[in-house]
């Protein structure tokens, strides 16, 4: 069930990325979860992201890191899959958020210790690793940016980006 108090107020959207069916600064609040590290071309995605908010607005992104503390001491890659076209590190993560918006916040959080021992962890350790790393996200398996489009923002020039059919 919708909170009637959203009604109308909410639209959920699904996009290769490239362009978004929405006019230029319409959206109050961007959630991607998830959808970042899918996107070959990060920064024309965040151009048209930063298109459709509105000064002020918020936006809220998850995505896998590529490079978390314990896969690092074993050289082991983290989350790799031909579907992970663009698995960003925190540092490009957090840079490539930081070029269109102010940040608010990063958080980290584990979905995984290493392959082969996530299944034999006791709850009680899973969920105290699970959020070790809320405070330092470029050790965690998974990020989330919080950031702002800037009340006096201008805009970005569009970019020429051709999205083929598929």
């Amino acid at each position: 069930d919708q909170d009637p108090e959203l009604s109308g107020k909410t639209r959920y959207s699904v996009s290769l990325g490239y362009s978004f069916d929405l006019p230029d600064n319409s959206v109050d609040i961007f959630f991607c979860g998830e959808c970042i590290e899918h996107v070959e071309d990060t920064p024309a995605f965040l151009t048209e992201v930063y298109r459709v908010m509105k000064p002020g607005g918020m936006a809220i992104f998850t995505t896998p890191n590529a490079t978390p503390w314990m896969y690092r001491q074993f050289d082991i890659r983290w989350c790799v899959g031909i579907e992970h076209v663009a698995l960003l590190s925190f540092e490009e993560f957090r840079n490539s958020l930081e070029d269109f918006f102010e940040p608010l916040a990063f958080y980290g959080f584990n979905q995984s210790v290493l392959p082969g021992l996530d299944d034999k962890l006791p709850e009680n350790l899973a969920q105290t690793w699970a959020g070790s790393c809320l405070y330092n996200p470029q050790d965690a398996t998974s990020l989330i940016g919080v950031v702002r489009k800037r009340a006096d923002a201008r805009h970005l020039p569009t970019q020429h980006v051709k999205a083929l059919g598929w």
